[in-house]
């Protein structure tokens, strides 16, 4: 949103995130998740939102993603399923 909306860079969107998330009386419920997702997202100059997907799948909760945007998750390092047969 804040990229597509405001036509942010990445970089100063992660900068936005990472002051929400440490803003006195803001708490984030998975704040570990948050912090993986925005060093991922730095690491490989993809947008946060798939950074925390992947992040999240990386938790253990699922064991493989389905997307179209294979591109950005192999990137990440996130196990995918294939969604075309």
């Amino acid at each position: 949103m804040l990229r597509s909306a405001y036509g942010l860079p990445n970089s100063e969107v992660l900068k936005v995130l990472e002051r929400i998330g440490s803003t006195p009386g803001i708490e984030l419920m998975d704040y570990d998740l948050v912090a993986s997702a925005l060093q991922l997202s730095r690491r490989s100059g993809v947008e946060f939102a798939d950074a925390y997907i992947a992040a999240s799948v990386a938790t253990g909760h699922a064991g493989t993603l389905a997307t179209f945007n294979e591109r950005d998750f192999t990137k990440l390092g996130t196990p995918l399923q294939s969604i075309i047969k």
